[in-house]
C-alpha cells in the first residue's frame, strides 16, 4: 500500500502600495527560496493600476522543474529506444502537462476577489509556503521594509501577530 506524506502549507496574503510593490517582494523571498530558507509552493503577485486594471502574474519557478523532470525522463526513454531529441522534446512537453495538472496552489477564486478590491497603484502578494519551512526572522526582514499588510492567512494566531507586529513597525 503506497501512501503519500505532504507538508501542510500556510497562505500568506500581503497588500502593498505601489504596483511594484508586492514584486519586489517576492523577489526577495524567491532568493530565500533559492537558498532553501523558505519553500515556496506557489505566489502570484496581483497589481491594480491607476485606470483600476488588475494585473495578475504567476509565480513560474515551478514550472521548470517538472519540464526538466519531464526532458530527463524523456532523454532516457529516447536513448533507450532509439531517438533522443524526440524524446526530450516528448518529455519536455509531458512536463508541463503534468505540471498544469498538478495545479494544488492557491485558489484562483480567491486571489482573484482580493485582487479586484485593491486600491488603484497598489499590489498585493499571494503567496503558498510549505509550513515548517521558512526562516521567520529571514522571511520577516525581506518584506519589512516595503511596509505591507496582512491580508489574509492560515498562519496560526502568534505567527500572524509576529507577522503584523513585524511589518508594522
Amino acid at each position: 500500500q503506497w501512501s503519500v506524506h505532504t507538508m501542510p502549507n500556510n497562505l500568506v496574503v500581503l497588500a502593498f502600495d505601489g504596483i511594484d510593490t508586492a514584486a519586489q517582494a517576492l523577489q526577495s523571498l524567491e532568493a530565500l527560496h533559492e537558498e532553501d530558507k523558505l519553500v515556496l509552493k506557489d505566489a502570484v503577485v496581483a497589481s491594480m493600476s491607476e485606470n483600476t486594471v488588475a494585473q495578475l502574474t504567476q509565480w513560474r519557478s515551478k514550472t521548470g522543474k517538472y519540464v526538466k523532470g519531464g526532458a530527463g525522463v524523456g532523454l532516457i526513454a529516447g536513448l533507450l529506444l532509439g531517438g533522443p531529441i524526440v524524446g526530450i522534446v516528448g518529455g519536455a512537453a509531458i512536463g508541463a502537462m503534468v505540471r498544469h495538472l498538478k495545479d494544488f496552489g492557491l485558489d484562483d477564486d480567491m486571489v482573484r476577489e482580493i485582487s479586484e478590491g485593491l486600491k488603484p497603484g497598489s499590489s498585493a502578494l499571494f503567496l503558498l509556503v510549505e509550513a515548517g519551512s521558512a526562516d521567520v526572522d529571514q522571511a520577516i526582514h525581506a518584506v519589512r521594509d516595503l511596509h505591507g499588510r496582512v491580508v489574509k492567512t492560515s498562519l496560526n494566531e502568534e505567527q500572524e501577530k509576529t507577522l503584523r507586529t513585524a511589518l508594522e513597525e
